[in-house]
């Protein structure tokens, strides 16, 4: 490459030495680079764009662990892990914080009726199923039947718990993280 002189009375460079010397803003052949600044900011857009755009990971099973309230009598159902499965109690509800005592009178097996609701197992016996626990179960205090049961995590404070019957003959309600 062919090096010319400039005249002027700072100290004598080529255009090769002053395209060096000003951060790259030449290619070396007189045409003009992008800043830099430009493409990062663009750069920058771009990512958070991207990242915002992104879903949210789908929720692990044990995010279904803590504390929950249900939809129905302001119930209180804590979840814990029971081996490789989940299992949750009721810890409280609007009657058992009126009469703590309240036993289980409506379940079909007579001899069950003593049992106190309070710390009564309400959810056993899921399989973890990809973001899901599936094929539990689910007792229903209010009229004594225990249901096929599927716990799905929403996001960190929702869960879907869907008891049937038989599917399609199937409720599903939402419960709410309690911190």
């Amino acid at each position: 490459m062919a090096r010319h002189r400039v005249a002027s009375a700072a100290p004598q460079c080529d255009r090769t030495d002053t395209a060096q010397g000003l951060n790259g803003l030449f290619d070396g052949r007189g045409r003009s680079r992008p800043s830099g600044r430009g493409e990062v900011t663009m750069s920058l857009m771009l990512i958070g764009a991207l990242l915002a755009a992104a879903p949210a990971p789908a929720p692990t099973p044990d995010v279904a662990l803590g504390r929950w309230k249900t939809e129905t009598r302001n119930g209180i159902v804590e979840i814990q892990r029971c081996g490789a499965s989940i299992c949750g109690r009721l810890i409280s509800s609007e009657l058992l914080r009126q009469q703590p005592d309240l036993k289980d009178v409506n379940n079909q097996d007579p001899a069950q009726r003593g049992r106190l609701l309070k710390g009564l197992l309400l959810i056993s016996g899921f399989t973890a199923d990809g973001d899901a626990w599936s094929g539990g179960k689910i007792y229903n205090p209010d009229d004594g039947k225990t249901y096929k049961a599927k716990v799905t995590p929403v996001d960190a404070n929702t869960l879907k718990v869907r008891g049937c019957v038989f599917v399609p003959l199937c409720k599903t309600q939402t419960w709410t993280r309690v911190r």
